[in-house]
């Protein structure tokens, strides 16, 4: 078991490693899985970085979990933030470089002066995965892009109570998505008469894939992404704070709900992790 788990490492470093993007395919098979709060806590203390480490070096080793385990809910809240870090973190940039994979061959292909069939096959698929092909080459830019870590964590701990929702242990779901079949978890205390649920996930990473393609493709998201493209232009950093702005629409409590996020990520010290990369 102990060789297992350190080959499990090393099939995901590689993975993850070089400038090529990352497949969920091969990730599906390569979770770790923790079926207690003190055999997710060993993972971490093993392979895992602290928190603060993390924050400092500004690097943060990759180690993916599943999800969560039944009895994460009833830790102490101290507990869960930290391991609720060490999980979350590395699912966000491992999405992130995902993204910023295709991003950058994008990037690239609207600096040419004519594209081969090839590319612009391509780019008719990235254009049908974020939006359809009406999207000029531009906009898809503007939509292909990285979540802020800061913005991710922050979001998944007000979502979940930083890991004690049992719509994360049971559906891996960290950030609230509602769907209208019976795919979902269905939520205590529904209104009768209401037929909606919160979507589940065969991992976190899934999930938080699934989150990233909302902000970057739906309309309602649309201020989000044009602060983001803002940013960029002129050649800031990323965020959270700053696009936390965008995410009115994200809840049905608007203003209050951005405040909300913005207070995770200031009392938490979130900023810290938007500079961190994978090692």
């Amino acid at each position: 078991m102990r060789f297992f788990t350190l080959s499990l490492v090393v099939i995901l470093t590689t993975i993850l490693t070089g400038c090529f993007a990352l497949h969920k395919k091969d990730l599906h098979n390569n979770f770790f899985v923790a079926s207690s709060y003190a055999q997710m806590e060993r993972i971490c203390e093993k392979y895992g970085d602290e928190p603060d480490k993390m924050r400092l070096e500004k690097k943060a080793p990759l180690l993916l979990f599943k999800g969560f385990p039944p009895d994460f809910p009833q830790q102490d809240l101290s507990l869960r933030k930290k391991i609720f870090i060490q999980a979350v973190l590395p699912v966000a940039l491992a999405v992130n470089r995902e993204i910023m994979s295709k991003r950058e061959k994008l990037i690239l292909l609207s600096k040419k002066s004519s594209l081969s069939s090839s590319d612009e096959r391509w780019i008719s698929e990235v254009k049908d995965e974020y939006g359809g092909q009406s999207l000029s080459l531009e906009e898809l830019i503007k939509r292909v892009d990285v979540i802020p870590a800061s913005l991710v964590l922050a979001q998944g701990a007000h979502e979940t109570a930083w890991g004690s929702s049992r719509f994360l242990v049971e559906g891996n779901a960290l950030f609230g998505e509602w769907v209208w079949d019976s795919s979902g978890i269905i939520p205590l205390g529904r209104p009768e008469g209401q037929n909606y649920s919160i979507k589940s996930f065969a991992s976190i990473y899934d999930c938080a894939r699934s989150y990233a393609d909302k902000l970057n493709r739906l309309d309602a998201y649309a201020k989000f992404r044009t602060l983001r493209a803002n940013l960029r232009a002129e050649n800031a950093p990323l965020s959270g704070t700053v696009l936390a702005e965008g995410l009115e629409n994200y809840s049905g409590e608007g203003k209050a709900y951005i405040n909300k996020i913005k207070s995770q990520i200031a009392e938490n010290g979130l900023s810290d992790f938007d500079e961190v990369v994978l090692k």
